[in-house]
């Protein structure tokens, strides 16, 4: 909320009036469609929001997926069937900086990956990929979901009611949570490293499987990626 002071005079005297201008905030739902032309699957269950942003300073409220329709849509595929590798370096751990699980993690991580040495900024990665997609809005700021974040986005997937962050996602029908799409049957990378070859990655399900979470999805073995986008 922001005072404002009008003050009018004539030949008489004046009169002084303070106005209060207050502009609500956007207020999102899963399934809308977010700032950078994705839909909503993510909504932070404070008021407080979660730390966000490349170094984790920003606050934001709302977690958005990349469009797999319309325009500059994304394929969880890419351009090779067998999916996209992690990055670049898939022998050598990044260490602490790629290692955050959280919500609201994923853009930190992402930006060690891309900044690796010997190989980690390698065009047409995981890491790289994500960041280097605009989205149907030009937005410069999507990334590849932290482990926490890959699970929330699991859940929206097979349209799984929130319950906690820390519950994991199950099995239910793909593609079946509000605007959810493009999602594949199998293993998703996230931006969490686990050592000097793995990293956490989760299998989204179908109505016959659960979406499981492991620590040994290999850097070198091609997985789907879709890129996210807090604000």
């Amino acid at each position: 909320a922001t005072p404002y002071t009008i003050t009018a005079s004539n030949s008489t005297g004046s009169a002084t009036r303070v106005f209060t201008l207050t502009v609500a905030a956007a207020v999102y739902t899963v399934g809308s469609t977010g700032p950078g032309g994705g839909k909503v699957f993510y909504v932070a269950a404070t008021a407080e929001g979660f730390y966000c942003g490349p170094t984790l300073s920003e606050t934001c409220y709302y977690l958005e997926a990349a469009p797999t329709t319309g325009e500059n849509s994304w394929d969880d595929y890419g351009s090779d069937i067998s999916g996209y590798f992690w990055s670049g370096n898939v022998y050598n751990a990044i260490g602490d900086l790629a290692s955050r699980t959280a919500v609201g993690t994923g853009y930190a991580n992402t930006l060690a990956i891309v900044n690796q040495v010997n190989g980690g900024n390698v065009i047409g990665k995981a890491g790289t990929a994500s960041r280097s997609y605009r989205g149907p809005n030009n937005l410069r700021d999507w990334y590849l979901p932290s482990k926490d974040e890959l699970n929330q986005m699991c859940k929206w997937s097979v349209n799984q009611a929130w319950t906690s962050d820390a519950t994991l996602c199950g099995s239910g029908p793909v593609n079946s949570g509000p605007g959810a799409a493009g999602f594949k049957q199998g293993n998703y990378f996230s931006s969490t490293e686990y050592g000097n070859e793995f990293v956490w990655g989760q299998s989204f399900p179908s109505s016959f499987g659960t979406g499981v979470q492991n620590n040994t999805t290999n850097k070198a073995i091609g997985r789907f990626v879709r890129p996210i986008r807090a604000f």
